[in-house]
C-alpha cells in the first residue's frame, strides 16, 4: 500500500510540476522590446524626424535631405541594424528602401519629416496565438487626439537571430 501511494504522490508530483513548467515561447520583455522598437521606428519614420543638420541638404530624387546627426543613428550601418533587429528581415529591406531616410556615402540622411505622434507611449497587448515559431498579438494604444483604443494585429516570429516582428 505504501508502494502505491509513493508512485501515485511521485506521478502527481511530476504532472504538476509539467503544468507549472509549460512555457510561452516568447517573453513579456521580449514582447516589450519589439513593441517598444517598432513605436521608436514608427514615430521616426512616420512622425517624428530624427535630429538632423539643415546645412547639409542635398536633393535625391527630386527630394531635400538632411545629414542625421543623431548619435544611434547617423551612420547607415547603425540605422539599418536598428531596423533589423526589430524587423524580419523581408519586412526590415521594405523598410530600409523607403525613401524616408537614405543612404549616402555611407551616413544616414532624413528628408525631415513631421513631428508629433497620435499614439499614446503607453500600451497593452494580449497574445491571440501562439505556436514554436509565430506568436499573434493583439496591440492595444490609445489616440492622443481622439482618446480612442487602437487595436494592431502584430505577428511575430521567431528567426535564426531571434523574435522579430513579421507585418508593418
Amino acid at each position: 500500500m505504501k508502494k502505491v501511494l509513493l508512485i501515485s504522490a511521485l506521478i502527481i508530483s511530476i504532472l504538476c510540476c509539467g503544468c507549472h513548467n509549460v512555457q510561452k515561447q516568447i517573453s513579456d520583455e521580449e514582447i516589450n522590446t519589439l513593441l517598444q522598437g517598432r513605436r521608436q521606428i514608427d514615430s521616426i519614420l512616420m512622425y517624428d524626424s530624427l535630429v538632423f543638420d539643415t546645412e547639409s541638404k542635398v536633393s535625391f530624387n527630386g527630394f531635400d535631405y538632411y545629414r542625421v546627426i543623431d548619435e544611434k543613428y547617423d551612420e547607415w550601418n547603425e540605422w539599418t541594424a536598428y531596423v533589423k533587429s526589430i524587423y524580419s528581415d523581408e519586412i526590415a529591406e521594405i523598410i530600409l528602401k523607403d525613401n524616408k531616410m537614405i543612404n549616402i556615402d555611407g551616413k544616414t540622411y532624413t528628408d525631415g519629416g513631421g513631428k508629433g505622434n497620435p499614439l499614446s507611449d503607453e500600451y497593452t497587448y494580449e497574445i491571440v496565438s501562439e505556436t514554436n515559431d509565430t506568436v499573434t498579438i493583439l496591440l492595444k494604444n490609445t489616440d492622443n487626439f481622439t482618446s480612442e483604443t487602437i487595436e494592431t494585429e502584430i505577428i511575430l516570429v521567431k528567426t535564426s537571430n531571434g523574435w522579430r516582428i513579421t507585418i508593418y
